[in-house]
């Protein structure tokens, strides 16, 4: 039996991107890690680190825009952020996302989603140090974003 995604990729290859049994949408969607993005994990990194806690609600809190605040979920899919769970509105940030603020570690460049789950990422890195042409140095991002998380609590 072939999985959901080798039927996805067979159909997409025909040209077809629509399920011929239900009509539904097969699209993949590419995402890639922006400047915007980046800027936003900062505002929201800035926004817990006030806090003292590793939540923050995205409208309340983080003083994002609305083109932030709607693109907000992508950085989920790089693993730098994820949903509190039983809290509507608040996100956390991960210790991968961290670690990329902090510019100890290189994520995926493009990541490719099918209904907002991530299937493939590509094999080309960046650091955040990538998106700002040097403008900092490596101890700008390691005090700045110096924060370490154990338990939901900043250390």
């Amino acid at each position: 039996m072939r999985t959901s995604y080798e039927v996805i990729d067979a159909l997409r290859k025909r040209g077809d991107h629509k399920c011929e049994h239900c009509g539904a949408n097969i699209s993949s969607i590419e995402h890639s890690l922006s400047l915007g993005l980046v800027n936003s994990l900062r505002k929201f990194a800035t926004a817990i680190k006030k806090k003292k806690i590793n939540e923050a609600h995205l409208q309340k809190e983080c003083g994002l825009s609305f083109t932030e605040h709607n693109n907000f979920q992508k950085l989920g899919y790089f693993g730098l952020v994820a949903k509190k769970k039983g809290k509507s509105g608040y996100w956390v940030l991960t210790r991968n996302g961290g670690a990329f603020l902090r510019n100890e570690l290189a994520i995926s460049k493009n990541v490719r989603t099918f209904r907002d789950f991530k299937i493939d990422e590509s094999e080309k890195t960046v650091k955040i140090r990538d998106f700002y042409n040097d403008v900092y140095t490596d101890d700008y991002w390691q005090t700045t974003f110096e924060m370490r998380i154990e338990q939901g609590k900043l250390l």
